[in-house]
């Protein structure tokens, strides 16, 4: 591509740049994804209607969740012949940038899929569904002079995208006859259906200024308004009619009331294409790193004295568990978190948690296959805490209002996950990152990473070989297929248990107080000794344990569906040494809290108990020769009825026996699910808690209901 600017140079001619744009056939992508054979059992090619139950022989309660299931299939499919075969086209862009400590490289690709494979498929970085499109050319425009440069980088990115989608333009309603996975020849006709990016890649798209909302025409100083949605959505015909319009200087009225921007869209002769019903939700940037912690998380700060300080010692004195992060240096440099409402308890006031409650279970419940907008609603109720703090003046926030969006989009495209920002993250480090930090970062040589024949320009290709492994490693510890699916165990444990241990150094290094007590009582009830009190075990018997165990389980439809794995650790703490590799620092213990049910007759029934799992275990040789694992607990008294006010989580606290901890013994099948105790830290928190004494320390303890 060449473009021409309007600064002159020393021989009085306008300065030229030449730009490269590399792309790729949209419709050869969609035969490409279509015809992988991997996905011939997960691809679906015509509109479904789902419900929940029934009432009175009329189906009720319809279900979103995959793209098939809304709206816009259907409402597509029925502007098509009868037998029409539909391809709806997803496609994410996002600017990104290369390097990391220096320089200002940046490359910005474009990805695409189809609706037709299962959502579960298509957020599998590694399974193939997203393919690489193109990339739009980065340039700093300086042929330009300043105060062009924003118009015309817009301009470039509708012509880079009319190019690359050029195809289906000319195609129009026209069917292409493509093969699918089964083999099958089908008359396939390829829509744009959704255009996923952040904010900023929105507004560009939509031909509006980044004070406004992409999708609909609300006033800027609007959005911040609660209730229902009170504005139309933009209308692309009017759009193109207002920018024209302007070209011309018109001076139309509704290119002033709409925020646009004098472009010549992409999207404007697309088939069956309305741009601005295709922006979807944005997840990560809207909901995480937007509304969440560029806004709500700072308002609650400052609503408590030293908010930052007394945040940053809760954080690092919070409990571990394997499946979050800890933060041992605080959150408040950190710009990625979602852990907050459990370090307020205690110290901000009751107005402050009930909104910071009613955005978290937004933002968790968004992740789901069904949705409402009530919980939104009760943050726009409770909002207004803020102003009486004196924290905030206003809400017009554009990713706030935004969300506002969220259930009209759920029903049209289904659930939120189908369209997550977090995927182009995901597949920028593969087709863009690794590729640029492993080349010699000149002349586009990431390229090479991700096109196939490509060699840049100005530089020779003196390579003779060339490493054919160019997949990046697999992450170190990450669970199989196999040992999640293919287990028929509810838990699983090492083949051999580890190390063997005394009685007496179990009750000293594991802090298990009274356990040759407890294991006595245990074996009693079980018939395997015939008195408690006249037992062959000794301090001295060794005790086969267990660093940790995993518990597997059921997959939830509502949230994800494939089957997960819970982590039980229990670990002795290890002291500081010096070995050959240098200076090793202390370990603390690693214990888990864990919910189990007491009752042994049918351990799928009666109440849940927090416990503390302290030691797991086997019987030793003396008693039998083999057994299922068991685990050392202290129990926690029973969960309150009903959740405190305003923090809406269930309280307990350490139960009791003899003025001691109560302990207990139980078979590792009775362990339903790992979960995770927040201490109630109270107004101040004690300077002298961390994360690897607060469970004893801590006098009460609030159930994380969001793990």
């Amino acid at each position: 591509m060449k473009i021409t600017g309007n600064i002159k140079d020393t021989n009085r001619d306008f300065q030229m740049e030449i730009l490269e744009l590399w792309h790729r056939n949209p419709l050869e992508c969609v035969a490409e994804i279509l015809s992988n054979p991997l996905f011939a059992n997960h691809q679906v090619f015509k509109p479904e209607h789902v419900f929940w139950q029934q009432k009175d022989g009329v189906p009720s309660n319809r279900e979103y969740n995959e793209m098939w299931t809304g709206n816009w299939w259907w409402d597509t499919q029925d502007m098509l012949p009868n037998g029409a075969t539909i391809a709806p086209i997803i496609i994410a862009s996002d600017e990104t940038r290369l390097s990391t400590f220096c320089g200002n490289e940046k490359a910005w690709p474009v990805y695409l899929t189809i609706g037709n494979v299962a959502e579960a498929e298509r957020r599998k970085p590694s399974s193939s569904t997203w393919v690489l499109l193109g990339y739009i050319p980065v340039s700093k425009l300086e042929c330009y002079s300043e105060d062009k440069c924003s118009d015309v980088g817009c301009q470039l990115f509708h012509d880079c995208m009319r190019t690359i989608l050029e195809p289906l333009i000319a195609k129009g309603l026209a069917p292409t006859e493509m093969t699918c996975a089964d083999g099958y020849l089908c008359n396939v006709h390829a829509l744009l259906a959704a255009y996923v990016g952040d904010y900023p890649e929105q507004c560009r798209v939509a031909c509006c200024r980044e004070n406004s909302c992409p999708r609909c025409t609300i006033a800027p100083t609007k959005r911040g308004e609660p209730g229902p949605l009170n504005s139309t959505y933009r209308d692309p015909v009017m759009v193109v009619e207002a920018i024209s319009r302007h070209s011309k200087g018109w001076k139309p009225p509704e290119f002033e009331d709409q925020n646009l921007q004098p472009m010549n869209p992409f999207w404007k002769d697309l088939p069956l294409c309305n741009i601005f019903k295709c922006i979807t939700p944005d997840l990560l940037h809207q909901l995480h790193k937007g509304v969440f912690s560029g806004h709500v998380a700072s308002w609650a700060r400052k609503s408590i004295k030293n908010g930052q300080e007394e945040i940053d010692v809760r954080c690092q004195a919070m409990p571990t568990h394997p499946t979050l992060r800890h933060f041992k240096q605080g959150i408040s440099k950190v710009t990625q978190w979602t852990v907050f409402l459990r370090t307020l308890a205690g110290a901000a006031k009751p107005g402050v948690i009930r909104a910071v409650r009613a955005l978290e279970d937004f933002m968790y419940y968004a992740h789901f296959k069904t949705h409402c907008d009530e919980t939104w609603q009760t943050f726009h109720a409770k909002k207004s805490v803020f102003v009486d703090l004196k924290k905030r003046k206003f809400f017009n926030i554009n990713k706030a209002h935004n969300i506002k969006h969220y259930v009209e989009s759920i029903c049209s495209w289904g659930t939120n996950d189908n369209f997550n920002t977090e995927m182009s993250e995901w597949l920028h480090i593969d087709l863009a990152k690794a590729g640029y930090r492993a080349s010699n970062q000149q002349n586009h040589a990431y390229l090479k990473w991700a096109v196939c024949n490509y060699i840049p320009q100005g530089l020779e290709d003196n390579d003779e070989e060339e490493d054919d492994n160019d997949e990046l490693d697999e992450p170190v510890g990450r669970l199989t297929k196999d040992s999640l699916l293919g287990a028929d165990r509810k838990y699983h444990v090492a083949k051999t248990p580890p190390m063997q241990v005394t009685i007496d150094s179990v009750e000293k290094d594991f802090h298990a107080d009274w356990f040759l007590w407890y294991l006595n009582d245990y074996l009693y009830r079980n018939s395997l000794i015939d008195n408690p009190n006249n037992s062959d075990l000794t301090p001295d018997t060794l005790i086969p344990i267990y660093k940790q165990a995993r518990i597997h389980l059921p997959p939830l439809p509502e949230a994800i569906s494939e089957k997960s794995a819970d982590i039980i650790q229990a670990t002795k703490a290890l002291p500081s040494e010096i070995t050959v590799r240098g200076f090793k620092a202390a370990q603390p213990a690693k214990t888990s809290t864990v919910l189990v049910r007491t009752d042994k007759s049918d351990p799928r029934k009666g109440p849940l108990h927090a416990a503390l799992v302290l030691l797991i275990f086997q019987l030793p040789s003396l008693i039998c020769t083999w057994s299922e694992p068991l685990a050392f607990l202290h129990l926690f008294k029973p969960f309150n009825r009903l959740p405190v006010p305003n923090f809406n989580m269930l309280q307990t606290s350490y139960a009791h026996r003899q003025h001691a901890k109560h302990g207990t013994i139980l078979p590792l099948s009775q362990i339903v699910q790992t979960c995770h105790l927040t201490p109630h830290f109270g107004r101040k928190m004690n300077c002298a808690w961390d994360s690897a004494n607060v469970l004893d320390s801590a006098e009460k303890f609030y159930l994380h209901s969001y793990l």
